[in-house]
């Protein structure tokens, strides 16, 4: 292994049908699994069981949280899904983890995603704190490409 360098985020973004839509601060759900199917087999010593892979299990969600702002793009997203209309809903995103130097360090493709949920902070009057929100993504499938 060659100079091996381990990978390390400082911010991230989201990108819908290429255009970057947002910008958060904490990512949780990139998870990818395999089955693994068991059988047994008669031989002359006797039964073995023979394990092989079996079909992806997949996650199907992430989510992220960030700061509230005044864009609106997510929001209008959710409401599109939300209103019925999810074959428009569904887009390609791209999760991209940036280093210090706000170049790309990891990106993962999200094929037909769309927003499930969001959930805003807990809000009080006389607060001084920043509001956040919380999404989660629905997905078919995820690839990492970076």
């Amino acid at each position: 292994m060659a100079n091996y360098q381990p990978t390390s985020a400082q911010n991230f973004g989201i990108s819908v049908d290429g255009v970057t839509v947002a910008s958060f601060s904490e990512l949780q759900g990139i998870t990818a699994e395999l089955d693994v199917i068991e059988h047994r087999e008669s031989t002359d010593e006797g039964v073995r069981v023979v394990k092989t892979v079996g079909n992806t299990k997949l996650n199907s969600e992430i989510k992220f949280k960030m700061a509230m702002g005044p864009d609106l793009e997510l929001n209008s997203w959710f409401e599109g899904a939300q209103s019925g209309h999810i074959d428009a809903a569904r887009k390609s995103c791209s999760l991209v983890m940036y280093d210090a130097t706000n170049k790309p360090v990891a990106r993962y493709y999200l094929e037909n995603a769309w927003p499930t949920k969001c959930v805003v902070s807990p809000m009080r009057a006389g607060g001084s704190d920043i509001l956040q929100q919380e999404w989660t993504l629905t997905y078919e499938a995820i690839q990492r490409v970076l």
